[in-house]
């Protein structure tokens, strides 16, 4: 079983709505199910947080690497 996820995001100026930079960032994790229910929704849980974290350090490079590009 495994979580998956795409996140689109874009940055606009300040006082319009002009994009000037876009990009995605997208990220899975797995995670073995077993007979008990409880179990599996702990370790989907899980998966999820780690996915989150994933898709934020992803988005947090991706930034950092657009600045440092419009320097």
């Amino acid at each position: 079983m495994g979580v998956s996820t795409t996140v689109i995001f874009k940055i606009r100026k300040i006082n319009s709505d002009k994009v000037i930079f876009t990009s995605q960032s997208i990220g899975s994790n797995a995670f073995n199910r077993i007979a008990e229910p409880y179990s599996n929704e702990v370790a989907k849980n899980d998966a999820i947080s780690k996915l989150s974290t994933s898709i934020a350090y992803d988005i947090r490079n991706q930034l950092a690497l657009y600045s440092k590009k419009i320097k």
